[in-house]
C-alpha cells in the first residue's frame, strides 16, 4: 500500500494504532481488526488516493465479519469471492506471509 500511497501511515494515526515493532513492524490481531472496522475513516479521508485499497479493506472486513465467529453467515461465500477479486486487483503478490 505504501508503494502506491506513501502517506498510508496516516490511516493508522487517525485510528490510534501503532505498528508493533516486536512483531516485525506489523499489526497484532486486535489492531488488525480495529483497523478493518475503521475502513469508513479511510474512505472519508483518503478515497481519492487509494480507492482500490478502500474497496479491498472493505471487502476483507465483510469477509471477516461473515466467516470468523461461531457460525458462518449465509453471505460468506460472496464475501470471500469479493475479497479475492479485490485482492487480485491490487496486484499484491500472494505469499504465505499474507495469510500467516
Amino acid at each position: 500500500m505504501k508503494s502506491k500511497w506513501p502517506n498510508a501511515d496516516q490511516w493508522l494515526k487517525v485510528c490510534n494504532i501503532d505498528l508493533q515493532h516486536f512483531h516485525g513492524g506489523t499489526l497484532n490481531g486486535n489492531d488488525s481488526r480495529k483497523l478493518l472496522k475503521s475502513v469508513d475513516k479511510l474512505r472519508a479521508i483518503y478515497l481519492i488516493n487509494c480507492p482500490d485499497f478502500v474497496a479491498g479493506f472493505d471487502a476483507l472486513n465483510d469477509f471477516v465479519a461473515s466467516s470468523f465467529g461461531n457460525e458462518l453467515r449465509t453471505d460468506f461465500q460472496q464475501n470471500c469471492a469479493r475479497f479475492e477479486a479485490m485482492y487480485k486487483r491490487l496486484e499484491i503478490p500472494v505469499t504465505s506471509q499474507n495469510f500467516a
